[in-house]
C-alpha cells in the first residue's frame, strides 16, 4: 500500500522535522512565522521526490529568508546535486523560486552556490561569496519555466550550475569560485519571493552524491 505523509505547516525560528529517504527541512534566517510544509510524492523510479513550500523574502539579501532540505549527512570534497523543478504554484511573487543549492552551515548569512527556477525570471544564478555578503544574481533564459532540470557540481571551491530539458543532455548556465569548508550541505530551496502565499515548489528525480576523482 502506498503511504502519502503530510507535515503541516512548521511556524519556529529553526526546526528539521524527518523527511522522505532521511532528508530534513528546516526554516534558514527570516522572522517567526515563516512556514514550511512538507509533502513527500510517491518515487516510482526510486530516486526522491517531494513538495517543499515556503514564505520568504527573495533571495537578494546579506541574510536569507528560505525553506531548505538537505541529504542527512554534509558532502565531502567534490559533489554534485541533480533534482527535475517540477512545478511552482502559481502567485504574484515574481522572484518565488525553488532550485538547488549547496551551503557550508544553516545561518542566515552562510556562504552558498544556488540554481533555481523562479515564477517570473527564468532560471537564475545565486551566490554569496563571503559571509553575510549581499547576494551576487545572474539570470539565465528569461523565458524557461518548470518542468526544468538542475544541477550543481562542485570541483574543490570551483562551483559550475546547469540546466537540461531531459536530465541528459546538459547547458552550463554560469560558474564561480566560492570559497568554502570541506564538508558542505547539499539540497534543495524555496523561498516565496516577498509575500503571501508564498510558493510551493514540486521537485522530483532527485540525487546528491560525492563524486570521488574528479
Amino acid at each position: 500500500m502506498k503511504t502519502r505523509i503530510i507535515f503541516a505547516s512548521i511556524i519556529l525560528q529553526f526546526l528539521t522535522v524527518p523527511l522522505w529517504a532521511d532528508w530534513t527541512a528546516c526554516n534558514i534566517g527570516g522572522d517567526v512565522g515563516v512556514q514550511i510544509q512538507i509533502t513527500p510524492l510517491d518515487k516510482p523510479d526510486g530516486t526522491l521526490n517531494f513538495t517543499l513550500s515556503a514564505t520568504g523574502a527573495p533571495l537578494a539579501d546579506k541574510t536569507d529568508d528560505l525553506g531548505f532540505a538537505s541529504a542527512p549527512a554534509k558532502l565531502k570534497g567534490d559533489c554534485e546535486i541533480v533534482v527535475q523543478v517540477a512545478g511552482i504554484s502559481a502567485g504574484k511573487q515574481d522572484w518565488a523560486a525553488g532550485g538547488v543549492m549547496l551551503r557550508e552551515n544553516f545561518s542566515a548569512g552562510s556562504k552558498f552556490f544556488a540554481a533555481a527556477c523562479t515564477r517570473g525570471h527564468g532560471i537564475q544564478n545565486f551566490m554569496r561569496t563571503a559571509e553575510s555578503a549581499a547576494v551576487a544574481t545572474q539570470e539565465n533564459c528569461a523565458d524557461c519555466t518548470p518542468p526544468t532540470w538542475l544541477k550543481i557540481a562542485r570541483q574543490g571551491n570551483h562551483f559550475t550550475s546547469y540546466k537540461s530539458m531531459d536530465g541528459r543532455i546538459w547547458l552550463e548556465i554560469s560558474e564561480a569560485d566560492v570559497p568554502m569548508k570541506k564538508a558542505v550541505w547539499v539540497g534543495v530551496f524555496t523561498t516565496g519571493g516577498g509575500g503571501s502565499p508564498g510558493a510551493d515548489v514540486a521537485f522530483a528525480h532527485i540525487t546528491a552524491r560525492e563524486v570521488a576523482g574528479q
